[in-house]
Formats: structure tokens, sequence, C-alpha cells
């Protein structure tokens, strides 16, 4: 799987920072974050970029997005992930991973990205769906936002600290790929020879299939509020682009959703109604 993974937020022209603050610094943490994090997924056998955007360049955070979103839609990833810290009132506790409504790839990495940082100690705020934030709204593949923990909670940045980056990065690989970095787990997998069918969304050699007590769904899929295909012919592969069907032509996108109303697609209009079907 190839992985966008970006640092949220930026050092502007001024030396201003548009992040978080308190007993930990949202933008530097994750920054020296990052490379963990990149180096977890790679032991795991995927590949993955760390953008971080230019300091002292930007005057404010909407060119962070106009820097980052040609970057993350440029059809060279699979998955985005941004990393961040959350703030409030200095009292509230724990982690939680933002995905967008109705993307169920998004909310099964969010649910297992908050479950894993809750196992090292934080409070599990669960997955929460949002979608008035770029980097996950307006992003072509699956994009999630870590929010790691408190970065103005005492018991949080304390936590954090004693942790210490590797054991973070590592909980948040495992949520973004369910795949557990090093071997003490897989050998206690082992011992205990349990074994758990696969189940819902799971990328397999850069596709999406999906699986339903082991074994792969095909044919039409309604997972959320969204609609998906899975072509029998294909072992099940999510369908993306234009689909015949019975003679009747419907479009998915990108995350494998069906499309309706009027769409602009490569640059032209289409209409479809409210079952998917194209119009005009």
């Amino acid at each position: 799987m190839r992985i966008f993974l970006s640092v949220g937020h930026s050092i502007l022209k001024g030396g201003g920072c548009t992040s978080a603050s308190g007993y930990t610094h949202e933008y530097r943490y994750n920054k020296e974050l990052a490379p963990y994090v990149k180096r977890a997924l790679e032991s795991l056998g995927h590949s993955c970029d760390v953008i971080v955007c230019p300091e002292g360049v930007f005057t404010n955070w909407r060119q962070e997005a106009s820097y980052k979103l040609p970057i993350a839609n440029s059809g060279k990833y699979d998955l985005v992930c941004e990393l961040h810290l959350n703030a409030f009132d200095g009292q509230k506790q724990g982690s939680e991973v933002l995905y967008y409504p109705g993307d169920r790839k998004g909310q099964e990495i969010a649910n297992r990205g908050s479950s894993a940082l809750s196992k090292l100690g934080f409070k599990n705020r669960g997955p929460k769906s949002r979608g008035d934030l770029y980097i996950i709204g307006s992003t072509r593949p699956t994009a999630v936002l870590f929010e790691s923990f408190f970065c103005d909670n005492k018991h949080d940045s304390d936590l954090a600290k004693s942790l210490g980056f590797k054991k973070i990065a590592e909980a948040i690989a495992y949520g973004l790929t369910g795949q557990v970095v090093g071997s003490d787990v897989e050998e206690v997998e082992q011992t205990t020879q349990k074994v758990v069918p696969k189940s819902g969304w799971i990328q397999e050699n850069g596709k999406w299939y999906y699986y339903d007590k082991g074994k792969k769904r095909t044919g039409w899929l309604k997972s959320g509020k969204q609609w998906f295909y899975l072509k029998p012919d294909k072992d099940g592969e999510m369908a993306t682009g234009w689909l015949k069907y019975n003679n009747n032509w419907f479009y998915f996108n990108s995350k494998g959703y069906m499309l309706t109303g009027k769409q602009t697609i490569d640059g032209k209009t289409y209409e479809f109604d409210s079952n998917g079907y194209w119009i005009k």
C-alpha cells in the first residue's frame, strides 16, 4: 500500500504556527513522530511519503491545503493520513481518529486506530466522522486524521512522553494497516492459535475487497450510506469509474461510491438518477 503521511499544520511566514500547543507543541511533536510512523509502515512492506509544509513560506492555513491536496490527489497513493494532536480546555483526554462521513474503509481504520492508541493508556474517544476538513473531505483516496492525544492535557502529554515516539507510531501503523510491527504479538497469536476470519474492507495488492465471515462478497453492496459494486469477474474487486450493468451505465468514484445527481467527470457533466442510473 502507498501511503501519504502528512504532518498537520505549518510554521507560517514570520514564525507563527497554525497548530495548537500546551504541554506539548502539536506541530513539532508530529514532525518528530512522522519518521517513526514511516519506519513502522515500511517495516510492514508498505511505501510511505512524509509530507511537511515548507516552513516560513505560507501566510495562512489555506495555503497548506493548496500545497498538500495536489500531492495527495496525484494518483500515487492508496491512503492518506494526517497527524494531529487535540486541544480544548486542558481537561479533555484521549485519542480519536477522524474519517469522512460514509467512508466505510475510513471508519474501519479510524476504529482500529483509536482502539490501538487506547491500549497504550489513552482514553478511547473512538472514530468520529467529519465532513468539514479538507484533508479527509477533498482527497480522492480514503483519508483519516489521527488526533493521538490532547496536547493541552498534562496526563496525556506525560503519558506520550513516557511511551516515546516508537510505541505511538507503531499503534498508528497498526491502525492504518491492521498489521502488527515486530514479532512479540505474532508469537502470542501463534501460541493461542486464534484464527480470526477476514471481515469488512481489506486492501490486497492495491485493490479493495469486502469480506463477510472470511469470504469475498461480489455484486452490489451497501456499506454505510454508500453503494458499491464488487466485480464478480474480478474475484470481488471494488469497482471504480464507469460500469455497464444490465445495459445501464453507472459511475463509481475513486473511493468506490456510486454517484447520483449531476456530476462532472473528466471535464464533462453527466446526470444520474437517485438509483445511480446514467440519464444523460
